[in-house]
This record gives C-alpha cells, structure tokens and sequence, in this order.
C-alpha cells in the first residue's frame, strides 16, 4: 500500500501520519517493523536494501519516506519502481511538508497507484470545525466567542493551536472567552520555559523573580502549575527520544519552536533531574489541591527544591 501526505499543515499531516501508523502497530504488534528515512540523505540504496529484504520475524514493515520530491533522480527511481511497491504487502508512506505540483509525473503516479491526501492551511468554517472536534478529542468543550477569540490569536498556524487546545483542556472542561485572555497569553510558553529553566539550573533567585512575575500578574496559580507540568513532560520526553536516538518535533507530536527550546534546556539536564522535578510537581499539585500549603507557597517550594 502506498501514501502520499503532502501540504503546509504540517501538523494535521503528522496527526494523520500517527493515527495509521498506530492502527498498524496494534494490528501487527511485535512483528511489525517502523522505518523513517530522510531522502535528503542519499538513503534511497538503503530503503531498497531493506524493503527487499526478507525475514521470519517481520510480517509487515512500514516506511516514511521524507523528501523525495527534492531530488530529480530520487523521483525518476521511485516513478520507475512505482508497480514494485503498489504490489508490495509492506505499506509506504511518502511525506512531503510543502505543495506538490498535480502534472509532477511521481504525483500522477501516486495518486494512481495508492491513496494521496493533501494538508493545506485551514481557515473560516473549517479551522473553526477542526478546533471544535480537537477540544471534543480532549474531553472538553468551548463557547463560539472563546473560540472566535482563540483562532484570532493563533491564525492557521494548527501547531500552535492544537497546544493552546491541550493547555485550556487541561485547565478547564468548560471553556469561556475569559479562559483564553488569561491561559492563551502568547508569552506564557516563553516564560514558562524560562522558569523550568532556572530551576533545572539551580537558579534560584531566577526562577523566584520569575514566578513572582506571574503572582503579580495575578494569574491563575493552578494553571501556572498545569503548564509547569506540561512542559516539564515535553523536556522528558525529548530527553529519553535523545537516548533513543528519534529525537525529531514530529515523532513526538511536538511544535517545533517548544521541541528546539526543550532540546536545548535538556541537553545538560541529567534524566534523573527531570524525573525529580515531575515527581515535585505532582506533589505541589496534592499540596495545593488538599491545602496542605497555599498555591503560592506550593510553588515557590517546587521552585528552590530540585
């Protein structure tokens, strides 16, 4: 079987790429083997090598190809081979982050021989849409101002969106217009990094100014707390795919701006360290929520105790 992905929301492709790339994972199980290979890289040699080869363990692999629109001779290759993989029992996924030409011959080709889906841009009634059925995905609902307020900060960009989504979702079922002034602030990411930052670093005096910018703000403690523990499970993860070697935005559903800040604030961050602080964090959170301490006092001791 044969994909082909393609447009500039690159979001919505990796969404798509993830939920077929699970179901066959929990079709097959162990006996399924994942490959994604950059073909900037000159690895076609390398993707033949391996879907030609044979082995009694493996019943179904499945291949992301990136890239092989750039390169000419890539594309003549695969156009000549087009038959080879159609009639293949592994599935190939071509993915291609930009707009593909519908008279390019590999595109014809594709959209022949398998199954091809663009992601362009959404916008009006179908961002709207969209929006509405990802707060539905996160068990939660919001009102047509709060989400006419919330596209207008985000625009088309689904990256961004789709992690100010999980963020309200987590903080609140019901969302308001009000929800989104004060948890959807564009500066909120930047400075919550900043703070887990000093932290890790054992900056203490930094990360005190830091959250006392937010006390001042008189912004909500509990969702400072929530997204504390949000990006505190964004560097983890980024840490352990570093170990695993798949460190890449989109194998962790991550925006790329928030995976570049994670990488580099965890590179000198031992694994242990993290765990610690997500470990700290759950217990700020029982703190707060069966008043052993005020939220205020809850943090700030997060804060000086890594």
């Amino acid at each position: 079987m044969i994909f082909l992905f393609y447009g500039q929301d690159e979001y919505r492709l990796i969404q798509k790429l993830g939920e077929i790339t699970s179901q066959y994972a929990a079709k097959y199980g162990s006996s399924l083997v994942l490959e994604r290979i950059d073909l900037t890289d000159n690895k076609e040699s390398f993707f033949w090598e391996s879907f030609c080869q044979n082995s009694l363990f493996v019943s179904k692999k499945v291949f992301i190809l990136e890239n092989a629109f750039l390169n000419p001779v890539v594309k003549k290759s695969f156009f000549k081979k087009i038959k080879k993989l159609a009639d293949s029992s592994h599935i190939v996924f071509f993915i291609e982050k930009k707009e593909v030409k519908a008279n390019d011959p590999l595109f014809m080709a594709l959209k022949e021989n398998g199954k091809v889906q663009e992601f362009s841009f959404l916008s009006g009634k179908k961002l709207e849409a969209w929006a509405r059925e990802q707060f539905v995905l996160e068990g939660s609902v919001i009102s047509d101002r709060a989400l006419i307020v919330l596209l207008g900060q985000t625009k088309n960009n689904t990256w961004l969106l789709a992690n100010e989504i999980k963020k309200l979702s987590a903080f609140k079922k019901e969302i308001i217009e009000k929800d989104v002034g004060i948890l959807a602030g564009p500066n909120i990411e930047i400075e919550i990094f900043k703070t887990i930052d000093a932290i890790l670093s054992a900056n203490k005096k930094e990360a005190l100014i830091a959250l006392q910018k937010y006390f001042d703000s008189q912004g909500s403690l509990f969702y400072l707390l929530s997204m504390l523990a949000f990006q505190a499970r964004n560097l983890l993860l980024v840490k352990i795919a570093q170990h695993q070697e798949g460190a890449v935005p989109g194998s962790l559903n991550m925006h790329p701006f928030v995976f570049k800040k994670a990488a580099q604030i965890v590179k000198a961050v031992p694994l242990e360290r993290l765990k610690a602080l997500m470990q700290k964090l759950f217990l700020a959170d029982l703190e707060m929520k069966t008043g052993l301490l005020s939220p205020e006092q809850s943090i700030k001791f997060l804060a000086v105790s890594i």
